[in-house]
């Protein structure tokens, strides 16, 4: 699912099930999604969302559908590799490229992936969660910044593996993610997930975001509250 926020911001929210594609942000996001200022158009190839700061683009293809979520209801589709590709392109207004939403990643906790010990955080009267992440295009030039107060003594984060969480023990002082990005390029990311995410950025040309936890569906109880992927573009 995609949705504008304004004419510089648009969310993007992905997921194998579809009640949580729809769902709404996680807590923290205020703001309601609006298409003042945007229009939309079909072609054979891709479905465009236009305004007067950006252009948002999902391409059609035989493993990327249109409407930008897909459902399954197959354990197995809940694997690392099994969730459908789906090609999002965002550029300014005038059609100068910022960012292409290459992969996204849905798997339950798995001893393949080596991720089975989430398990073991899960209460019984806790709703299913996934391991989720995403890829994204990073520009041979761009540089990254912001992602919190972190110790590791470097500014710009490009070519760095950042493990984003709240950590009171950090050797160099206590470390705390925030877990938006903002770059030369002229835009802005905001990985909408609370739970400890791996940010890895400008490797091989790309940008990962990689979280223990993605869940929409959360209940009074639950300990960890945590979106499937919530991207917001700002033109900086």
């Amino acid at each position: 699912m995609i949705e504008p926020y304004a004419p510089n911001i648009v969310r993007v929210s992905l997921s194998l099930r579809h009640d949580d594609a729809v769902a709404a942000p996680g807590y923290g996001i205020t703001a309601r999604s609006s298409m003042e200022g945007w229009k939309s158009s079909r072609t054979e190839n891709a479905d465009t969302l236009r305004s007067i700061d950006l252009q948002v683009s999902v391409t059609s293809s035989p493993r990327a559908s249109g409407s930008g979520h897909h459902d399954g209801g197959e354990i197995g589709r809940f694997f690392s590799g099994s969730t459908p590709g789906v090609g999002i392109h965002i550029a300014k207004g005038d059609g100068t490229h910022l960012l292409d939403l290459q992969g996204w990643q849905m798997a339950v906790p798995n001893y393949k992936d080596g991720t089975a010990w989430l398990n073991n955080d899960r209460r019984p009267a806790d709703p299913p969660f996934f391991t989720v992440g995403a890829t994204f295009s990073a520009a041979p030039d761009e540089h990254d910044y912001g992602l919190g107060q972190n110790q590791e003594g470097y500014l710009d984060r490009r070519g760095h593996v950042l493990r984003c969480a709240h950590d009171y023990n950090a050797p160099g002082g206590q470390s705390v993610c925030v877990p938006f990005m903002v770059t030369n390029q002229g835009y802005a990311l905001l990985w909408d997930n609370p739970s400890r995410t791996t940010v890895s950025l400008g490797f091989n040309g790309q940008n990962t975001f990689q979280s223990e936890v993605g869940r929409v569906s959360v209940s009074s109880s639950s300990r960890v509250r945590a979106t499937m992927i919530f991207i917001a573009v700002t033109v900086c």
